[in-house]
């Protein structure tokens, strides 16, 4: 389906992102917060007169959106995710008006999702009976401290609600290839944007580097690379689909290396592992193997090559920031030494001590839930550092630790940690069987760049713009496994199979 018109589609959906990112970005600069009840109210509208547009329309501003203030930063930022209708953002009303909008389609058409065989849904299921137990552990916290409960709540409904959405709304198979599309652009032209301030010298400015991007979408950057190279390793796949996820690829790529987190690197280079052991056909010999390694080796050696090219020549003496920030990773003082790594290392002891104190070690303190530095104190090196609301720091109080592990270790304990990345674990499994299951090339390359990014979005989706994009990512993948298996059934996708 997408043989006919797939480069017109890319052309016009970039065009269109571009315009919106511009819009978005001036009216954020430029303080106007009317243009943020304007981008809800014109959502809202679309998603009376076709909820599909609506739901993109959704997704393109949220993802657009910055989240996060420039830790430089010496006004209010002005975004959808910080624009306020009395107590909640425009971000938040607007999710749930969605959930409206699905709940009324659900009980009127598709009621079916409750007994799907779908391992994804079950899993959905699974982790909301989770949440659920957390909400009524932490039911106290909820009179004491509601807008953190309603936050730590949002975690699972925001991945919810943009999970059954796409279900819902994406199941065919010209729909679903639009939202690939759409979300994929969406991405790049962002990415592209942080190439362009990164070479201007637009950002956070340090002696060492240029940060042209610090919201949370600096975490979804590196999907690009993994979707071009899943694209260029099959034969079968447009050239003009490959080149432009190959050039989403290099900014992505730069983007990684501009913003220089070490979880990224990290993450980034099991990702890359990952993709070349799922792309490869069971029970390939070793000398295919490694001719087929070869092929994803070849690009991303080119797309290293060309971020610290860009680097060393626009920011001479940046690459030694790369290469310590690397290499501190495991030369870090972590009993003296005050950074983010550490950070994580010293919320992660308090957390545990707080628990056993609380008697609360093996289910949490539910949603609302916070731990205190008593034990080992370092809270107060932070102040004015953004690492927590300073308010938090003064009372002791800190409700949300650094990475999704210590937050559910916080929020639902011992159990909570098992249970919910073993559902995790069991999802991401279960994608990784059928991807290297899938004959059709293009829908093949999509899915295992999609499994092998759940592990980056598993551990870090600590704002609503990241929980929203796992949950499209899983329903993505599920969508893709519902047309694999209905096809089993024809030679619609098998016909589609071209050697590799």
């Amino acid at each position: 389906m997408f043989k006919k018109r797939p480069k017109s589609l890319w052309i016009c959906t970039v065009l269109l992102i571009v315009v919106l990112f511009a819009f978005i970005e001036w009216a954020s600069n430029a303080g106007i917060s009317v243009v943020g009840y304007g981008l809800f109210a014109f959502g809202i509208a679309l998603l009376f007169i076709k909820v599909r547009w609506g739901i993109l329309f959704y997704i393109a501003v949220c993802l657009l959106s910055t989240d996060t203030p420039s830790i430089t930063a010496t006004e209010r930022l002005v975004s959808i995710h910080t624009i306020r209708i009395g107590d909640f953002s425009i971000m938040v009303i607007w999710t749930l008006l969605i959930f409206i909008v699905l709940l009324f389609v659900f009980l009127k058409r598709d009621v079916y999702l409750i007994t799907s065989k779908s391992y994804f849904d079950r899993g959905f299921i699974y982790i909301g009976g989770l949440f659920f137990g957390a909400a009524v552990i932490g039911i106290g916290n909820l009179i004491d401290n509601p807008r953190i409960y309603i936050s730590d709540a949002s975690y699972f409904i925001n991945m919810a609600i943009a999970y059954f959405a796409v279900r819902l709304f994406f199941r065919l198979e010209k729909d679903l290839n639009t939202l690939v599309i759409f979300l994929v652009s969406c991405i790049g032209v962002r990415a592209s944007a942080g190439m362009i301030f990164y070479l201007l010298g637009i950002g956070t400015i340090s002696p060492h580097i240029v940060k042209p991007v610090m919201d949370s979408s600096r975490n979804l950057f590196h999907f690009l690379p993994l979707l071009a190279l899943a694209t260029l390793y099959f034969r079968g796949i447009q050239r003009s689909t490959k080149y432009l996820l190959f050039a989403f690829a290099i900014v992505g790529t730069c983007n990684v290396f501009f913003y220089s987190s070490r979880g990224n690197f990290i993450l980034l280079a099991i990702s890359i592992i990952l993709l070349t052991m799922i792309l490869q056909q069971p029970r390939s010999k070793k000398p295919e193997i490694f001719r087929k390694t070869v092929r994803i080796f070849i690009p991303v050696v080119v797309l290293i090559a060309t971020a610290i090219f860009l680097m060393h020549y626009y920011r001479p003496g940046s690459l030694n920031y790369v290469w310590w920030k690397i290499k501190s990773t495991v030369e870090i003082d972590y009993s003296t030494e005050i950074s983010s790594a550490s950070v994580r290392w010293l919320e992660a002891q308090n957390i545990a001590i707080h628990l056993w104190h609380e008697g609360t070690l093996f289910w949490g303190q539910g949603l609302g839930g916070w731990f205190a530095d008593d034990y080992i104190p370092f809270a107060t090196k932070l102040l004015g550092a953004a690492a927590y609301p300073d308010e938090w720091i003064m009372q002791n109080k800190l409700y949300k630790p650094h990475g999704t592990q210590f937050w559910v270790f916080l929020k639902m304990g011992i159990f909570g940690i098992i249970i919910y990345f073993g559902i995790l674990l069991w999802m991401f499994l279960k994608g990784w069987n059928f991807s290297r299951d899938i004959n059709h090339v293009y829908w093949r390359a999509i899915s295992s760049a999609s499994v092998v990014f759940l592990l980056t979005l598993y551990y870090k989706n600590f704002t609503s713009k990241l929980q929203i994009f796992l949950g499209i990512i899983l329903a993505i993948i599920a969508n893709i496994s519902f047309l694999h298996y209905r096809a089993k059934q024809t030679t619609s996708w098998n016909n589609k199979m071209v050697d590799n």
